[in-house]
Parts: structure tokens; C-alpha cells; sequence
């Protein structure tokens, strides 16, 4: 079975006195850095204990060159292994619930509340999401 980079880490909480804000740790897809999608938009996360926390009045989430080219090297050494990542182009070769032969870009890795890894595919528009099971890079 090939292995997975998911996009989604966990839940980061505000670390500001009387804040209730929470949001969710993705890595960015750009420059790999653990950050916040919250509700005043993406933000670095920072590792505290088991989780993260972030600072809701902190500036906005911007790539660094450097961390963008590791980042990109990084994601194609294990594309060159075989592995799935966010970004790579797939096609649908089997399930019932999104057509056969629907071929788009991986936006999402993730699991379900039963532990199975699924995909959201953006194919035309629109977000597709299936089991990873059912998909296979394009060639």
C-alpha cells in the first residue's frame, strides 16, 4: 500500500486570554509548514505539548522561498517512490459513488470516522471524494 502525506494534522486553539477560537492544523501546500486554517484565515501554528496553539491576532500565513523549494523537492522524491501526495493529478478507476474515469487534482487526504483513508479530488469545478482505493495516478 503506498503512504500517504495527509493534509490535516489536528486542532490548534487560540493560546490568548479569554479566547474560545479553535481551527484546524493543515500543511501548507506550498511550503510545508504546520499551519491554522481559523476563521481569520491561515496562520503558523506553533507545537505546544501534544497539539498546537496559535495567536489569533498574529499575521497572516506567508511561504518562504527556501521552505517553498525544500518543500517541492521534497514532495517529488516521494512521488518518484510511489507514494500519494496532495497535488498529484489521479484518476477514478473504481466505486460506485463518483464516476469512473473522473481525472483531477488530490486537494485532500484524509480519514473517515472508520479509519478509511479517502481523497477530495477537484475534477471540473467541482470536489469529488472517494476512497484512495479507488484511485490511481495518471500517467
Amino acid at each position: 500500500m503506498n503512504t500517504i502525506i495527509k493534509t490535516e494534522i489536528g486542532q490548534a486553539y487560540c493560546s490568548g486570554a479569554h479566547h474560545n477560537d479553535s481551527g484546524k492544523v493543515i500543511r501548507c501546500e506550498a511550503c510545508g509548514r504546520e499551519i491554522v486554517k481559523a476563521k481569520k484565515g491561515k496562520i503558523n501554528a506553533k507545537p505546544f505539548g501534544n497539539g498546537f496553539i496559535f495567536t489569533c491576532w498574529s499575521e497572516p500565513h506567508i511561504c518562504e522561498d527556501a521552505n517553498v523549494e525544500g518543500w517541492t523537492s521534497w514532495k517529488n522524491c516521494r512521488i518518484a517512490q510511489g507514494d500519494i501526495v496532495a497535488g498529484q493529478i489521479v484518476i477514478v478507476i473504481k466505486g460506485r459513488k463518483v464516476p469512473i474515469g473522473i481525472v483531477g487534482e488530490i486537494r485532500w487526504i484524509g480519514e473517515d470516522s472508520y479509519g478509511k483513508v479517502k481523497v477530495g479530488i477537484w475534477s471540473n469545478e467541482e470536489m469529488f471524494f472517494t476512497a484512495l482505493s479507488n484511485v490511481e495516478v495518471a500517467k
